[in-house]
């Protein structure tokens, strides 16, 4: 829906989620739990979510969400809203995993109209995204 945007002049929130040390939980768990961990964490997010807020599975162990009319504090309390849920669902405690699954998110808020294309939106999501995973992740960064 970007392309249907371009001429608004609303703000547009993007998050993007990662799931942090996916990898490291998959291979000790098994693939059957890391699909049940993602499972879980994308019901999370579409709870946490209001019916326009557009949630989507982006890239592995990474998913999206397009908020329209979302400002960066509102952006940014959805994020950390979302980061506490799912570190308090003690996702992974049921599998017998080490530690609590916990996500890392990015925020970047635009105008579509403005000089921010869509991947550049995307890009810059994903930087706040890597200052939020840096150290031990559960965190969360703006761009």
């Amino acid at each position: 829906q970007w392309p249907n945007l371009s001429q608004a002049s609303v703000q547009v929130a993007m998050l993007l989620i990662d799931v942090d040390r996916f990898g490291a939980y998959n291979q000790a768990q098994g693939h059957i739990a890391g699909d049940a961990c993602l499972k879980r964490i994308a019901q999370i997010l579409r709870d946490r979510c209001r019916s326009e807020q557009r949630v989507s599975r982006f890239d592995g162990d990474e998913f999206l969400i397009v908020a329209v009319d979302t400002s960066e504090a509102s952006a940014m309390a959805l994020a950390e809203a979302i980061r506490i849920s799912v570190e308090s669902s003690s996702i992974g405690a049921s599998a017998g995993a080490a530690t609590v699954i916990t996500v890392s998110v990015g925020v970047t808020c635009v105008v579509p109209g403005s000089e921010h294309a869509l991947l550049d939106t995307i890009a810059s999501t994903r930087t706040a995204l890597d200052e939020a995973r840096a150290g031990a992740g559960n965190r969360v960064a703006v761009s």
